[in-house]
């Protein structure tokens, strides 16, 4: 499809002038800003999250323009229609859709198809991969929601507690204990947010330390999420007005160490991080914080970006290397938290050639009568995606998942050569140093290799023909930590992950007046969530039975593989690449 499309621009300007009309009307309102963060915040205070999140992207794309335009306080006596409020986010938030595949489109021209026939308008999706990521980033951060393994952050349930309080009063047992919680409950936030950088970390950031940057945010976030609780309690409003002389001032009661100018600035990045979440009205010195909206936003991923923005050379030097060894540390800790389990990190293999990437994660791990399987995992944290922009550069000639494709197959190619296999036999001696290989495969033993791309977000998106599993980290973890460090269950919710993805996403069609077209695209519900069952294999005596059971009959599964003409003992298929290694290698 040629690249000056000419529907595609036709969509292009409807929308534009769509949204100039919007704003040009809503600028002429009393507080629009206001009503339009209170109307995100009823969705999702009703339990309508999905209406939540889309009004939220609808917010963001008003707000900014509001934001740029205005030049003086509000001085307009006129209040907003609700209606029509409700209204304009909702095209706000088709405006955030379209624009994504716009740009995909640009990119990729096959991808996507654009229809006009008449005053009708059709736009059709056509790689499924961008569809089956919005819905795993979704089934991730209920899986974040839901964990059951991070139980020294367990909380009460403050709206309970704060039900027919009076606000902060610290005088009442309940709120102290709400208070006690929400502390719980940030820490556990924070535990899944993209927080890669030790938060008392030094480096100078803006202007300020990023610790100090790490305490104002986590300040805030107390009173965000204290209010959230407080308004669904008390059934109140839930957008809250400070000046920025008394929320600053209240942050630095909490923060005495910290001067007030830093402060200030803190919360200036905090907002432009916020994604119209924490709102700024520099003319009038005041904040608007969606309590609500505000505690959803990984706010340490925006900032980190607009830090990367603007001091790109200062992010790549002093930040970059830190966020990448974060994710790697923290498969490697995942996957080590079972006895069955060693992880190398950082592997080199420039001796053997200087051309040879590292190994970003070998996990390894003993197979009783089997042998050991390796996870080659090439990770890859960039800064989560928000919008198509950030998306398409995992796609590009020198995009970080081409790159890691291309690494993969490069460091797979050499471990499959007489001398890889040689190496990695090594590796699996030292590092499993302890074992007795003779005692225990006395017939020889397998060496199985599956690749693996590990992400801080992306799960393949316009990879649509790529075969390597593409996974984000935590997702991954999440799997490790319910397989109880069973292989088999860790492999097969890696190679079945895009089909899990696509049965809970229902595909369907948005409709909508624009411009005098009717204008109908593809997008996607998700039709339901998936869980991951609670494993046992070494917590039962499953691998201990496994090898004592191997070392009393004599019998190995790698042993079978000797007797391929007797089909009572030959295996004949293991997921992943598989290698024999005889007893006269070790």
């Amino acid at each position: 499809m040629s690249a000056n499309n000419k529907v595609r621009k036709i969509v292009e300007n409807a929308f534009e002038s769509k949204i100039k009309e919007i704003t040009n009307r809503l600028s002429k309102t009393n507080d629009p800003l206001l009503y339009l963060s209170e109307a995100v915040e009823s969705a999702y205070k009703s339990g309508n999250f999905p209406l939540g999140e889309l009004l939220r992207c609808g917010n963001e794309i008003i707000s900014e323009r509001l934001l740029k335009n205005a030049e003086s306080p509000n001085n307009f006596e006129e209040k907003p229609n609700l209606e029509m409020v409700f209204a304009d986010l909702l095209i706000g938030a088709n405006y955030w859709a379209v624009r994504d595949k716009v740009f995909y489109s640009y990119a990729n021209h096959d991808s996507i198809t654009w229809k006009k026939s008449g005053d009708e308008i059709r736009i059709e999706l056509h790689d499924d991969s961008i569809f089956r990521q919005l819905v795993s980033e979704r089934q991730t951060f209920r899986l974040n929601s839901i964990s059951s393994k991070k139980k020294k952050h367990s909380f009460s349930n403050a709206i309970d507690l704060l039900k027919n309080t009076k606000p902060f009063d610290f005088s009442n047992q309940k709120v102290v204990d709400a208070a006690e919680s929400i502390q719980s409950e940030i820490e556990w936030k924070f535990s899944y947010f993209f927080s890669y950088v030790p938060e008392d970390s030094s480096i100078k950031i803006r202007g300020y330390l990023y610790s100090e940057f790490i305490s104002v945010y986590k300040v805030l976030m107390f009173y965000a999420l204290y209010e959230r609780h407080y308004s669904t309690a008390n059934s109140i409003s839930s957008v809250i007005t400070y000046t920025e002389y008394e929320i600053s001032n209240a942050i630095q009661q909490q923060t005495p160490e910290i001067s007030i100018v830093k402060i200030k600035k803190i919360l200036e990045d905090i907002s432009l991080s916020s994604r119209s979440t924490f709102i700024f009205l520099r003319k009038e010195s005041k904040y608007y914080l969606s309590a609500f909206s505000f505690t959803l936003i990984d706010i340490i991923s925006n900032f980190l970006r607009l830090h990367a923005k603007f001091e790109p050379d200062h992010f790549s030097s002093n930040i970059a290397h830190i966020i990448g060894d974060g994710l790697v540390l923290k498969i490697k800790k995942s996957f080590e938290q079972h006895k069955n389990y060693r992880v190398l990190c950082d592997v080199k293999l420039s001796k053997f050639d200087e051309k040879l990437p590292d190994i970003d994660v070998l996990a390894i791990s003993y197979e009783p009568s089997l042998g050991f399987h390796l996870f080659i995992g090439e990770v890859k944290n960039n800064l989560p995606a928000v919008w198509a922009k950030d998306y398409l550069k995992a796609s590009s000639k020198n995009g970080f998942i081409t790159k890691a494709i291309s690494q993969i197959n490069v460091i797979n190619e050499f471990l499959g050569t007489s001398q890889g296999e040689r190496y990695l036999l090594d590796l699996i001696k030292k590092t499993f140093k302890n074992l007795d290989l003779k005692k225990y495969f006395p017939h020889g033993f397998c060496v199985i290799k599956d690749k693996l791309i590990i992400t801080s977000q992306s799960v393949g998106m316009f990879f649509p023909e790529n075969n390597i599993p593409i996974i984000d980290g935590d997702t991954l973890c999440h799997i490790i930590d319910e397989s109880d460090g069973d292989t088999n269950y860790i492999q097969f919710h890696i190679n079945e992950f895009d089909k899990i993805v696509d049965e809970c996403m229902e595909k369907c069609t948005e409709e909508m007046s624009l411009g005098g077209y009717n204008l109908q695209f593809d997008s996607v519900k998700i039709d339901k969530f998936f869980g991951l069952a609670q494993h046992t294999y070494i917590s039962d005596g499953t691998f201990e039975r496994l090898e004592l059971d191997s070392l009393e009959s004599g019998y190995t599964m790698a042993g079978s593989l000797l007797h391929k003409g007797d089909e009572k003992f030959y295996i004949n298929h293991f997921p992943g690449e598989y290698k024999l290694i005889e007893i006269s290698s070790y």
